[in-house]
């Protein structure tokens, strides 16, 4: 059996969480009506009794596990590049190198930023996020979640193979 570099462990690590993570996400969509109601999460944001409260928390919560996640694949996968010299340390983030090296685009690398964006205001100054922004993020989120998990796994894939 082949050990697994730290870099990898920890890739790995996220992405086993990342489906049963956002199976939590949909089901906490789910309480927010049919096809997540921005209506229905607006009220929730100016609710105040705990149990709303929580619903809204948790989904705050679960958007921002997997926005940390897929932005951690991306740094722990350029690690993993250099540790195999498969790419050279340079200057700007691992996302911006990832799009250097043709592995992200750089539509993907914005969409992503965007969405980290949304999850450090949500962490650090949340009076200041507005329930649609939080909608609109949530949705972006699983829109592109798909293709960004198909594109890491090839892309890890192939420094397998």
């Amino acid at each position: 059996m082949v050990r697994r570099s730290k870099w990898r462990r920890q890739i790995d690590h996220r992405f086993e969480r990342i489906p049963r993570y956002r199976s939590a996400l949909l089901h906490t969509m789910a309480t927010f009506g049919d096809g997540f109601d921005l209506e229905a999460l607006e009220a929730a944001y100016a609710a105040e009794d705990p149990e709303t409260i929580s619903r809204v928390t948790a989904l705050e919560g679960e958007f921002a596990y997997l926005v940390n996640w897929l932005v951690q694949i991306a740094e722990l996968g350029y690690h993993e590049l250099l540790r195999l010299d498969k790419a050279e340390k340079a200057s700007g983030s691992p996302l911006d190198r990832l799009v250097a090296l043709g592995i992200l685009s750089e539509r993907r690398k914005d969409r992503l930023l965007t969405l980290a964006v949304v999850r450090n205001r949500l962490q650090h100054t949340y009076p200041d996020v507005s329930a649609e922004e939080v909608h609109q993020a949530v949705l972006a989120l699983l829109d592109e979640l798909p293709a960004l998990v198909r594109d890491y796994r090839r892309w890890l894939e192939a420094l397998d193979g």
